[in-house]
């Protein structure tokens, strides 16, 4: 394919904005389900530059070959989520409508690939066919890359005419991919420079104006809707504003698109609206209803028309159909999902068939019908108000709320202002504990079998235009020119004249229906010169006509007029008379009765969902008064006045009969609309007592495991008392036996001080047990230690365990210098002494090296670093070390 394509390509595209949504749509199809996008303008290296960021499932080798070439779309639906891609061409035509250069970084679980769609580049080698570079990379270092071998002329190519000169750099992007929180280890990365500009350098789009947004500073001619005014005041804001045409982008969004840093605020289109209702069109091709919202927007006015979606996803924007055209029906915002219709090659609009122009004409004429039930609704309710619906001020009739973690759309009890949310808002913020769980499903959607609202208004102009008719049909002269007549209040009218043959009485029927007013019949003694008038009758009561009846009363009439053939033979005269002013009755009559059924059509059209059902008792009465009507004029030949009296009664008795079969369906339909209504309060109130008796449950439950806790916190703390209690009467007990040593010890200073020293290892023992008494003083601070660290209770019961067998040791030795102390002091001690001198010093020696190894074995308790392998105990090491730790704890 010739690199020219690429531009030719792009002119598709003649409004910016839906470049844009090509990408978007990209990363929100389900084979990507991106939930976040990131878009945003930066420099690198002195250019302009777009970035497109998705945290999606990212694309390896074959799947970015296929996005960078022309006719590949394998895109399936996946759990309802049906794709927006149709022809495998979104992201070339939208990314060379923004750019010449684009580069594309994408990172899966697996692999990372880089691909570069320049029309920079193809000029540069001069390529005659559309060449892509594509690398899959490895990464070997921090600043180090490992590509495939058949790879490296693709990778070379990149390097030498992108924004990035070495793999450093390329790598680097690759990283940025998942810095963006919350994004995970996947996702793509498009980068777009050399964006078009105008001729004085200018790109198209106003980076600097607004921080938060890219806006089109003017709109061109050839917008998305053809609208030639260039006001930004006079039309909406999506034209112009990426952030909001962003907003209603998706019927229902499912991922979060941030725009230079800012989050878009999503909203649900359909349920934004104020005086909802809900209405249905059902096209002769499809045979099958579509649903139509209307309702008032609640923005500026200038935010109005029809909203069409292909797969929940916008292709024509406030689409300006039927009134609105002229200028009435200001501020209504119409919904449809037109699935049935196929988008154009830039999904901003529908192919031109008889079935796209069949819509848009429907839609205007429910858009102007909405808008008529809306002004009547307005004046019923507020018949001395002046002001118009659209220039009141309104509010949605639901609050709707995204969760940031789940995306979930959750409805807000009224009196929420949405506005006035944070900007993360979370399910568990919600006041409907229902509703208040991630794992919760979404509300309920709308039902499809939602009958369309009642146009009330229909049936007083049906009521207006019938009395109209009725006024005009008792404005038509008579045909003969004067008379004495008159009246009376049932159903029979006589009048008298005079002709030259004697008196006539001749009988005039009741004009309560347009079929019948067609004169009076030539009885059989009427005569040629007989000129009997009669001037217009009055009836007491005028009844409404269907085109049922009007079609019965026809047949009656023909039947009439074929009886009145047959008396022309032989009252020729009266018959001429009377004839030329039948047959312009009967014209204006068959013109009035062609009025009324097409002035019916269009609202049995309207009902054809709704009343299906007909009430077998009220057409068995029809045929039968049609039956008898028939066979009193067979019986009587058409010619006798009563004939005429009767069949009036039978078709008022007809037509009261229908009157009363409509009142009982309206009643029928009201009365199921209440039990409807009954049955949904019963629900909601069967739901509202089922939640609280689970609320309770709850928190029974949350009551109970509340006791269990806080019984368990007794007993451990009960345990923990004891454990403390016998921890103390092992310190006393403890306690009591130092005691007792310092006592002996006391002693022994005593009996040391009263003897002379005799020699320098006596004088060390003396020095010993100053040092041992401070030891027991150390250790006394330990065991004050110990009660303030609870939590290592058990090791210092270990450690006390040890002191106590050193205590033990202790005390033995201390017996072993009490006796050799009572020996010195004895008179026989001292004479063995001086006999042999050599054996008291030895045993002296021994046990003062013994004492050493006791300490130091104290030592290794206060000291775990002592080694007592590297210790002499025949030199003073030990009263060394003794001296250092006694010193460092004072």
């Amino acid at each position: 394919m010739s690199p020219k394509y690429l531009h030719t390509n792009c002119t598709s595209h003649t409004w910016a904005f839906g470049a844009f949504a090509e990408l978007i749509d990209n990363a929100y199809d389900p084979d990507v389900n991106a939930k976040h996008l990131w878009i945003d303008s930066t420099r690198i290296k002195d250019k302009e530059c777009l970035i497109i960021m998705d945290d999606g499932a990212g694309l390896d080798y074959n799947k970015m070959l296929k996005m960078l070439s022309f006719g590949y779309s394998d895109k399936k639906t996946i759990r309802g989520h049906a794709p927006v891609g149709l022809y495998g061409n979104g992201f070339k035509s939208g990314s060379m409508r923004l750019g010449k250069d684009v580069i594309v970084f994408s990172k899966t679980q697996d692999i990372m690939s880089v691909g570069l769609l320049s029309q920079t580049y193809l000029a540069a080698i001069r390529a005659e066919n559309i060449e892509v570079p594509i690398v899959t990379i490895k990464q070997d270092g921090e600043d180090k890359i490992s590509i495939e071998p058949g790879d490296r002329d693709s990778l070379e190519a990149i390097l030498k005419h992108s924004l990035f000169k070495t793999e450093k750099e390329l790598l680097q992007e690759l990283q940025a991919i998942n810095t963006m929180p919350p994004m995970g280890s996947t996702g793509t990365r498009i980068i777009i420079w050399n964006l078009r500009s105008s001729k004085d350098g200018q790109t198209e789009f106003d980076l600097k104006t607004y921080r938060y947004d890219i806006q089109i500073p003017h709109v061109d001619s050839g917008d998305v809707n053809n609208h030639q005014n260039t006001n930004k005041n006079s039309e909406p804001e999506s034209r112009y504003s990426l952030r909001a045409y962003c907003s209603i982008l998706y019927l229902k969004p499912r991922m979060q698109i941030i725009i230079r840093g800012q989050k878009v605020q999503a909203q649900l289109v359909s349920k934004s609206l104020a005086h909802t209702r809900k209405d249905r069109y059902t096209p002769k091709f499809l045979m099958k209803p579509i649903p139509i919202t209307f309702g008032y927007g609640t923005k500026d006015s200038g935010h109005y028309g029809i909203m069409m979606y292909n797969k929940k996803r916008l292709i024509r924007a406030y689409e300006r159909v039927g009134c609105q055209r002229k200028g009435n029906g200001v501020g209504i915002i119409g919904i449809i999902e037109c699935d049935f219709l196929t988008p154009t090659h830039n999904k901003q609009d529908f192919d031109d068939t008889e079935e796209y122009r069949k819509v848009k004409h429907k839609l205007g004429e429910k858009l102007e019908e909405y808008w008529k039930q809306m002004r009547h609704t307005k004046k019923k309710k507020n018949p001395n108000c002046n002001m118009e619906i659209e220039d009141m001020e309104k509010s949605p009739d639901q609050n709707w709320a995204q969760c940031e973690s789940c995306q979930k759309w959750r409805k807000l009890p009224d009196g929420i202002d949405a506005s006035k949310l944070p900007d993360k808002w979370f399910c568990y913020l919600n006041p409907d504990p229902q509703y208040r769980n991630c794992e919760a499903e979404e509300e309920l959607k709308d039902s499809e079998d939602e009958q369309p609202y009642k146009k009330t208004y229909k049936q007083e102009e049906k009521q207006h235009q019938e009395n109209r008719q009725q006024n005009a049909e008792g404005s038509v002269p008579s045909p003969s020119t004067s008379s004495t007549h008159s009246t009376h209040s049932g159903t029979t009218l006589y009048h008298s004249g005079t002709t030259a043959g004697g008196n006539v009485t001749h009988f005039t029927p009741p004009t309560s229906t347009p079929l019948n007013s067609s004169g009076p019949r030539p009885s059989a003694q009427s005569t040629p010169h007989s000129s009997s008038t009669c001037s217009k009758p009055t009836h007491p009561r005028r009844l409404s006509l269907t085109p049922e009846l009007v079609k019965k009363r026809a047949r009656v009439q023909l039947s009439d007029e074929a009886l009145a053939e047959e008396s022309m033979e032989t009252n020729t005269t009266a018959t001429a008379a009377f004839a030329p002013s039948a047959v312009r009755q009967q014209v204006s009559v068959e013109t009035q009765t062609e009025g009324v059924a097409k002035v019916k059509e269009e609202e049995e059209e309207e009902r054809t969902w709704s009343l299906r059902e007909d009430v077998p008792k009220s057409s068995e009465q029809m045929q039968l008064l049609e039956r008898e009507a028939r066979e009193l004029m067979d019986s009587s030949g058409g010619m006798h006045p009563l004939l005429d009296m009767q069949q009036d009664g039978l078709l008022e008795q007809w037509e009261i009969a229908s009157k009363e079969r409509d009142q009982y369906k309206e009643q029928m339909v009201t009365a199921n609309q209440e039990r409807d209504q009954y049955k949904e309060q019963m629900e909601r109130a069967n739901q509202e007592r089922e939640q609280y008796k689970e609320q309770m449950e709850t928190a029974n439950q949350e009551r109970d495991r509340y006791r269990d806790q806080v019984d368990t916190a007794n007993q451990e703390r009960d345990k923990y008392r004891e454990q403390v209690e016998t921890a103390n009467q092992g310190k006393d007990q403890y306690m009591a036996q130092v005691d007792k040593l310092m006592q002996e010890l006391q002693k022994m200073r005593t009996s040391s001080v009263k003897q002379e020293p005799c020699d320098q290892a006596h004088g060390g023992e003396h020095d010993l047990a100053l040092q041992i008494d401070s030891i027991l003083t150390d250790l006394d601070c330990c065991n004050e230690e110990r009660d303030q660290l609870k939590s290592k209770l058990e090791s210092l019961e270990a450690e006390r365990g040890a002191v106590f067998s050193q205590c033990e040791q202790l005390k033995k030795e201390l017996d072993d210098l009490r006796e050799a102390g009572s020996r010195a002091l004895s008179p026989s001690c001292a004479e063995k002494t001086g006999n042999s001198p050599s054996r008291p010093g030895s045993t002296e020696a021994e046990r003062l090296k013994n004492l050493r190894l006791s300490v130091s074995r104290l030592l290794v308790i206060l000291i775990p670093e002592l080694d007592l392998g590297q210790v002499n105990y025949d030199s003073t090491v030990i009263e060394e070390i003794l001296e250092q730790y006694i010193d460092g704890v004072s």
